[in-house]
């Protein structure tokens, strides 16, 4: 079911820690967080946010997650799971190949350093179905 036109959906606190905790599972890392506080940060910074933007809130989500650093293992993984996840609900979508990944998102740069502005730039360009 999509939202009505200028609203969207977010993710919950407890959707993103089940997301690390099955990746967890799933990979064989650390399960847990490191800083809570700033995973609750970010989500809430969201619902802040003009509506009417949503590759930029979706950037906000996945830099926001780089950047902190809240989880023990799995970070970056988690950030982009959750950021598929926020378009997906949103009736939109990531589009870059796998392969890609990677090498692309190192260009962001560091986790905890990364430019909010090129993460935006960069996922503006790979969101398809934004409404």
């Amino acid at each position: 079911m999509s939202p009505p036109l200028g609203v969207r959906f977010h993710l919950s606190l407890h959707d993103v820690l089940a997301m690390q905790a099955s990746m967890a599972m799933r990979y064989g890392w650390t399960p847990g967080m490191r800083h809570s506080a700033a995973l609750e940060a970010t989500l809430a910074g969201l619902k802040d946010m003009p509506s009417d933007d949503l590759p930029a809130q979706a950037a906000a989500l996945l830099a926001g997650l780089f950047n902190a650093q809240p989880f023990r293992e799995g970070n970056l993984a988690v950030a982009l799971a959750a950021t598929d996840v926020f378009l997906r609900i949103n009736d939109a979508g990531l589009v870059v190949a796998p392969s890609q990944l990677k090498a692309e998102l190192a260009l962001l740069g560091r986790p905890g350093a990364a430019s909010p502005e090129r993460v935006e730039a960069w996922l503006r360009s790979r969101v398809a179905g934004a409404r």
